[in-house]
């Protein structure tokens, strides 16, 4: 899919036949709490579509969700509803670690490679050591970042064994929920999969929190 500012009867006509989550308004915040990816991309687009703002900066018009939106996913392994083989495509290239010519910073780079260590490595190691408390990785660095204008949506992630279950939680500073959100989450949801998979352990939700989702 993708979806213009333009074409927001086109959104809503979509959404409106697809859509499935609960929602929670608490302040400046929205929660909403779905069963797979599918459906927080669903839940997102309407989200953004019925609260957004229309703006316009240096990266052109945009339709801006002007609070935080909290997602609870509770399988997110669950692909239904989606090119499996795109999403595939896009997290063995995150796992490779490889940054091309021209790109600032890609995913991959900042999880297995930035700061001359594998972080991913890192929080596993102290988990399974019993520091249950600081399995946490960063991809933001603002040595590089705060001069750039091309610097990471997904910002840092926190992850925790609750339950037997290995739960991911990551903070998006912005976020295109249109183009962008489906291989995010479904990135984030594999590499919990292989995090509990070193850890003996299922995979539990995933949390994300995301400031300035947006539609172009």
């Amino acid at each position: 899919m993708k979806w213009i500012v333009w074409d927001k009867g086109a959104v809503e006509k979509y959404i409106s036949s697809r859509k499935s989550y609960r929602l929670s308004i608490l302040g400046y915040t929205i929660v909403i709490e779905v069963d797979s990816i599918n459906s927080a991309w669903i839940a997102a687009l309407d989200i953004v579509s019925t609260y957004g703002v229309e703006i316009r900066d240096w990266r052109g018009r945009r339709l801006v969700l002007p609070y935080t939106l909290i997602i609870n996913i509770d399988n997110p392994l669950n692909t239904e509803g989606l090119d499996k083989a795109s999403l595939d495509e896009y997290f063995n290239e995150m796992l490779s670690g490889e940054i091309r010519e021209g790109e600032s910073y890609t995913y991959g780079h900042r999880l297995f490679k930035w700061f001359g260590l594998n972080q991913v490595e890192k929080a596993i190691n102290k988990i399974r050591n019993g520091y249950l408390t600081q399995g946490h990785i960063t991809l933001y660095d603002p040595r590089v970042d705060l001069e750039s204008n091309d610097i990471p949506c997904i910002t840092e992630m926190h992850i925790k064994v609750i339950e037997n279950e290995v739960s991911l939680r990551a903070s998006i500073r912005s976020w295109d929920v249109a183009r962008a959100l489906p291989f995010n989450l479904y990135a984030l949801a594999k590499l919990s999969e292989l995090i509990a998979k070193e850890l003996k352990k299922s995979v539990g939700k995933l949390i994300i929190i995301a400031d300035e989702p947006h539609i172009y």
